[in-house]
């Protein structure tokens, strides 16, 4: 059964290895993100913006935009989503962030307060994915940001490969979401071995966070995934060991070793993947990028 078992989780690995391979590959669309600057915003509060979306790849395009007080403001509806930085309470805003909302396109105000951001009160239909952000430091912006992105966008990685400040936020959903996972095949898988899905829910988490953090030198995703299904062993041999000193309660012992791995395997993985893409952005800044493209 042990040899099955091995057979079995190497096969699916690899089968999930090949598919998340020819996807990088391939690409994808590009995704978009519109900023609208209020003329009257300020300055500072500007420049926190513009700091925050300065991009380290190509994975997202940021279209920008002036809004004065007067005429109408091009609304992108091919974009992912948007960001309005606010000065104040103005019809032209009002309807710019009502076209995302109609969209149903995730857009943000930011402001320096509430008062600050446009009368929409009412006039944005039920569901629309409307945010107010306001902050008096940069940090406090970058957070905010960093956990409505996060939010808005759930199955999006490109925000976060290419803007620095996310990638926390999106790391964060990222493990806890497959621990998650990982928790209910423990709970509710009935027959044959659990291991192939939840090492197979780790190499995915595994290769999201890899490009969550500019890495994509499958070479570096490689070493990374020997060490993810290694851990997938050894923490089965934690589970014998749990269910031969209490064998009535294997399935909550299944369950809970296997949420408590993949948060650390998920841990590991973020610790590591920093480092490397601290290092590649070093080689870049010299002329050197021995892995490629960012995003």
């Amino acid at each position: 059964m042990a040899t099955q078992d091995v057979v079995s989780g190497v096969r699916q690995v690899a089968s999930l290895v090949s598919k998340l391979g020819k996807r990088q590959k391939a690409g994808g669309d590009v995704s978009r993100l519109a900023i609208y600057v209020d003329e009257s915003a300020p300055r500072e509060l500007v420049g926190w913006v513009r700091d925050s979306f300065m991009p380290a790849g190509d994975a997202v395009e940021v279209d920008v935009e002036a809004v004065s007080g007067q005429g109408l403001v091009r609304v992108h509806s091919s974009s992912t989503a948007a960001i309005v930085v606010s000065g104040g309470a103005s019809e032209v805003l009002s309807e710019l962030v009502i076209g995302f909302a109609e969209d149903r396109l995730p857009v943000c105000v930011v402001a320096e307060s509430a008062l600050d951001a446009p009368e929409i009160a009412g006039r944005v239909p039920e569901g629309s994915k409307v945010a107010l952000v306001t902050a008096t430091s940069a940090q406090a912006l970058q957070s905010k940001l960093a956990s409505w992105l996060v939010d808005a966008l759930p199955d999006d990685l490109a925000f976060a490969s290419c803007f620095p400040f996310l990638r926390d936020a999106k790391s964060d959903q990222l493990v806890g979401s497959s621990a998650a996972q990982n928790l209910f095949v423990g709970l509710l898988q009935v027959g044959g071995s659990q291991l192939p899905v939840m090492t197979a829910n780790q190499a995915r988490l595994a290769f999201d966070l890899a490009r969550v953090y500019g890495v994509r030198d499958l070479s570096v995703q490689a070493v990374g995934l020997l060490g993810i299904v290694a851990s997938g062993y050894a923490l089965r041999g934690v589970y014998r060991g749990f269910a031969r000193v209490a064998p009535g309660l294997k399935p909550l012992e299944r369950a809970a070793i296997a949420f408590a791995g993949t948060l650390l395997v998920g841990a590991g993985a973020r610790k590591w993947l920093a480092r490397d893409g601290k290092a590649k952005e070093a080689d870049a800044d010299s002329g050197v990028d021995l892995l490629g493209p960012r995003c």
